[in-house]
């Protein structure tokens, strides 16, 4: 029973950490290489 709920929760987790990581690369290759 206790399963379902800690499944979600790190599903969710794991989900917040990709877009962080995703919104940081994207920042930092913005700064890094301005558009061309």
């Amino acid at each position: 029973m206790m399963m379902i709920p800690v499944l979600v929760l790190y599903c969710h987790t794991y989900i917040y950490i990709y877009v962080c990581v995703c919104l940081f690369v994207c920042v930092f290759r913005g700064s890094r290489y301005p558009a061309k």
